[in-house]
C-alpha cells in the first residue's frame, strides 16, 4: 500500500476483535507516528499503552470518573463507563505534554501531538489492524489525567482503541477536494 492509498482509504473502525499488536508490531507505529512535526525539536507527547491490567483499571478510572462528574449516576451507567475499555484489547492514549516556550505557541505542541495520534492511527493501518480514536467527557477531566499520572497542563488528545477489524469498513461518502481546496491569488 502507498502512502496515498493509505491516506485515502483511511476510517474509523468501531468493531474490533482479536488479536491486537503485538509489542514489536506497536513499537514500530510508535516509532512512526513519532515522526511527526515537532517545531523546535520539544517533543511535546506522552504515549500511554494500556492491555491487559492496566486496560482495567482504566476502566475503574473512567467509572470513578462518571461518578465524580455525576454523583447519582446509576450503577448501570457506571458499569458501562467502565466496560468502555473492553471495546479492544489494547488502547493507546496519547497526550500533549505542553512546554513552557517563548517561541513555540501551545497549540503548535497540540498540533503535533494530534499528529503523533494520526500517525499511530496510519501506521497501526499500514500494519493491517483496525483502530478508532475516541475523545469524550474522561479526556478533559482533571482527575482522568491527575490519576493517570499525567500534569495539569498535560492534555489527553484521546484514546486510540486498537485490534483487529471485525467486519470491513462500510463505504462512506468522502469529502471532495473541490469543496475545501481554493486556489488564492
Amino acid at each position: 500500500m502507498n502512502a496515498t492509498e493509505l491516506l485515502s482509504g483511511r476510517h474509523s473502525t468501531g468493531k474490533l476483535t482479536e488479536p491486537a499488536p503485538d509489542a514489536a508490531t506497536l513499537e514500530r507505529a510508535i516509532r512512526s507516528a513519532l515522526r511527526a512535526p515537532d517545531h523546535g525539536a520539544l517533543t511535546p507527547w506522552k504515549i500511554l499503552v494500556f492491555r491487559g491490567e492496566g486496560r482495567t483499571k482504566l476502566g475503574e478510572i473512567l467509572g470513578e470518573a462518571l461518578l465524580r462528574q455525576m454523583p447519582d449516576a446509576s450503577a448501570d451507567d457506571v458499569a458501562k463507563a467502565k466496560k468502555k475499555v473492553d471495546r479492544a484489547l489494547l488502547l493507546v492514549a496519547v497526550v500533549a505534554s505542553l512546554k513552557p516556550s517563548k517561541k513555540i505557541p501551545e497549540v503548535e505542541q497540540l498540533l503535533s501531538a494530534g499528529c503523533v495520534m494520526y500517525g499511530l492511527h496510519l501506521a497501526l493501518t499500514a500494519e493491517g489492524f483496525g483502530s478508532v480514536w475516541k475523545t469524550g467527557a474522561p479526556v478533559y477531566d482533571p482527575f482522568v489525567r491527575e490519576r493517570l499520572g499525567l500534569a495539569a497542563t498535560d492534555q489527553i488528545v484521546g484514546f486510540l482503541y486498537v485490534g483487529t477489524p471485525a467486519e470491513p469498513a462500510p463505504d462512506v461518502k468522502r469529502p471532495e477536494p473541490k469543496d475545501f481546496a481554493t486556489e488564492w491569488g
